[in-house]
């Protein structure tokens, strides 16, 4: 998570507030996804340049080396026909600053200079440029999947300070201050207002205990609420890191599990060929796939997303890349997409898979 000083603002009162009197976290305004940025990107005209460079290499000169880097592989990207609009546009977003604590930047670049972008938090293996029909989206959406919105609660005896960690890369911190049950009610709320899947506690081991009891009992189900005890600020962060990558990879086990269970009862969607036809077909559910940079399989699409196929036909005459083809599919057909580690045999064939959605039969 980010650093940063949890350091009281609020004025010293000698009587504290009523719930009425306190201001509600400011951190409540939704924040657009990865895949609602590819939304608007997908409509753009293709083809598609996409860049995935590392913003904080281990090397002294930082900002310097990125636009030695940037400028050999933009000589790269040209000699593979990448529109000249494009390569302007990232230009431009490579040039503002990063949020803080990153350490890599995805940019992704229609032909006519219409951008999305997203940052990561680790750097990748080695910078990656393309350019191609659909843009390589992957790994830009496993950034998100690993970004959980969470509230990280400071607790003593007089109030708290409450750190809001939204889902695209936005931070809040508000002091305040009241009784347990005011704060309770400040937190949950913030919570479900983000969708908040973990909220962890530490500060005073009694007051942190306390709130995190009263926190059980008023916040969602799906909102883990942890308490760290006599953790000095380091242990704490770490902690937090750690509980935060724990519920990232919840949600991946959960899909799977999931899947087990539809495929147990003959309703699981599992392999290339079963996957492409529930797309094609438009069932509704949840895309998951693994994104092998070594799979370099291609299919053809046509220009809406139930059209793809294993052979060129007249309404498809374009070939992608067949994991990012599944998934501007998925995306502009409104499914989920979850990015997935290889599972091997026990996982579904090929590394992807469709989580059925539809109303089960009756009668």
């Amino acid at each position: 998570m980010p650093a940063l000083q949890h350091t009281n603002t609020n004025p010293t009162n000698d009587e504290a507030p009523s719930s009425e009197a306190v201001p509600p976290v400011a951190a409540t305004r939704p924040a657009p996804t990865a895949m609602d940025r590819l939304q608007s990107i997908y409509r753009s005209p293709g083809p598609y340049t996409t860049v995935y460079l590392a913003t904080r290499p281990l090397l002294p000169h930082a900002e310097r080396d990125l636009d030695v880097r940037w400028r050999e592989m933009r000589a790269e990207l040209e000699t593979q026909c990448a529109p000249l609009d494009a390569l302007e546009a990232i230009d431009a977003r490579l040039a503002l600053p990063d949020p803080a604590d990153t350490a890599a930047v995805c940019v992704i670049a229609a032909a006519d200079g219409s951008t999305v972008v997203e940052y990561g938090m680790e750097p990748p293996r080695v910078d990656v440029g393309s350019v191609d029909t659909l843009p390589h989206v992957g790994p830009m959406l496993e950034w998100q999947q690993r970004r959980v919105p969470h509230l990280v609660v400071t607790a003593d005896q007089f109030g708290a300070d409450i750190v809001t960690f939204g889902a695209d890369h936005f931070a809040d911190l508000d002091a305040v201050e009241g009784d347990v049950g005011t704060i309770a009610t400040i937190v949950s709320t913030a919570a479900t207002a983000i969708g908040a899947r973990l909220v962890v506690v530490g500060g005073d081991p009694a007051s942190a205990q306390t709130l995190a009891d009263e926190l059980n009992a008023v916040t969602a189900p799906w909102c883990n609420v942890v308490a760290c005890l006599d953790e000095n600020v380091d242990q704490f962060a770490d902690s937090t890191v750690r509980h935060v990558s724990d519920a990232a990879a919840r949600t991946t086990v959960g899909y799977l599990r999931e899947l087990r269970f539809l495929a147990t009862h003959d309703a699981g969607i599992d392999g290339t060929d079963d996957t492409i036809a529930a797309l094609v077909s438009g069932v509704p559910g949840v895309l998951l796939v693994h994104d092998d940079p070594m799979d370099q399989r291609r299919i053809w699409i046509g220009t809406a997303p139930f059209q793809l196929s294993q052979e060129k036909n007249t309404e498809c005459r374009r070939q992608a890349r067949l994991v990012d083809a599944a998934i501007w599919s998925a995306v502009l057909q409104g499914m989920d997409v979850h990015i997935i580690p290889t599972t091997g045999h026990t996982g579904p064939d090929d590394d992807t898979a469709i989580i059925d959605r539809r109303a089960p039969k009756t009668g």
